[in-house]
């Protein structure tokens, strides 16, 4: 279709409806194949052709960064799984700069941590939070911040965020499932089609269900999808998300990805016919929805996901008064008569919620 007779202010208006949905570079690159007259405003063409060559520049020094500190690891012994958008990037869309990533993300064993975060440190990364040494279950990820201008680097040991919802093993299997990746500018590992998929059916429905859905994400699992045909592959994968109490996440991702991907093969596409949500799942679901506003379902939450009696209670106690590497959003200085005052601050910004 001819475009509409749009003023370079009323395009403008459209790209700033887009910017928080990651789709720049993919905009830039479906345009390419366009008649003339089907693309909007030349200035506006251009625009995202400049988006389309800086994400291409970032996803290489990307790939360079991410090559580095997976030959490290591997040079320790340690197997990695690379999650997310770089990996996506070079798994499932024609072109890496397609799929940009704020930072990189790594799945290790639960117990590779301690050397992993030791090799990345002789790399010149420094983790100031250290949260695998505060809690192995409130966090799930150790953030490190990298030398140079390096994307920030999570290091992940579980897959479920803090509520411990996916059954023990889980990490395991993922990792002994993982697929090759070999781009030309990367050589690592990547979950298999259909571990990728179940993660970030939690991920971005069950994790970022507050924020609303996003174009780039709801992309990302249409190109998976499209990875899978084998109908036994997704009946595995239906029977899993019941497991792992996300049935609900992942048919709301494949009812948005069939905006781009079209339906699931024959005798899937009815979702009533689906196994039903366990019953905790259906719980936690409920106070999903409102754990960005509410301290209460945000508390629950993060309770029940912690395991025993006395990992409770150590979540409690550093709810009450978090460890001082925990406090840096909330200090002014690094005066120690502000370390207290950063503790009223944090509690006048839960009370407002409550």
């Amino acid at each position: 279709m001819p475009a509409p007779a749009l003023s370079p202010e009323a395009w403008q208006g459209f790209l700033d409806v887009l910017r928080l949905h990651g789709v720049y570079p993919l905009m830039a690159y479906r345009l390419r194949v366009w008649p003339a007259d089907c693309r909007p405003l030349l200035e506006v063409v251009d625009y995202l052709n400049r988006i389309f060559l800086y994400a291409a520049a970032r996803s290489m020094r990307a790939g360079r960064q991410i090559q580095a500190v997976v030959d490290a690891l591997e040079a320790a012994g340690i197997e990695s799984v690379l999650l997310k958008g770089p990996a996506l990037a070079r798994t499932v869309y024609p072109d890496p700069a397609l799929r940009q990533s704020v930072d990189i993300d790594l799945l290790v064993r639960p117990g590779d941590v301690l050397a992993a975060e030791s090799v990345l440190e002789g790399l010149g990364y420094v983790s100031p939070k250290k949260e695998f040494h505060v809690s192995q279950h409130e966090f799930h990820h150790q953030v490190f911040e990298a030398p140079g201008d390096g994307m920030p680097l999570e290091l992940h040991w579980a897959l479920d965020t803090e509520f411990d919802m996916f059954p023990e093993g889980w990490v395991e299997e993922v990792i002994t499932r993982r697929i090759p990746i070999r781009a030309d500018d990367l050589l690592c590992h990547a979950p298999s089609h259909a571990d990728h998929l179940l993660f970030l059916a939690f991920h971005n429905v069950f994790v970022h269900r507050s924020e609303g859905a996003r174009l780039d994400r709801i992309f990302d699992t249409a190109q998976v999808m499209a990875q899978m045909s084998d109908e036994e592959d997704w009946q595995t994968l239906i029977d899993r998300s019941v497991e792992h109490h996300i049935r609900i996440p992942l048919e709301l991702t494949a009812v948005s990805a069939a905006l781009w991907g079209g339906p699931l093969p024959d005798g899937f596409e009815n979702y009533a016919a689906w196994p039903t949500p366990s019953e905790r799942e259906t719980t936690l679901w409920k106070y999903s929805a409102t754990r960005k506003g509410s301290v209460y379902s945000w508390l629950y939450l993060m309770v029940q996901g912690q395991p025993g009696v006395v990992e409770k209670f150590r979540f409690g106690y550093r709810f009450v008064v978090p460890p001082t590497p925990m406090m840096g959003k909330f200090r002014r200085s690094d005066s120690p008569i502000d370390l207290p005052i950063a503790h009223l601050r944090r509690w006048f910004s839960i009370v407002k919620y409550i």
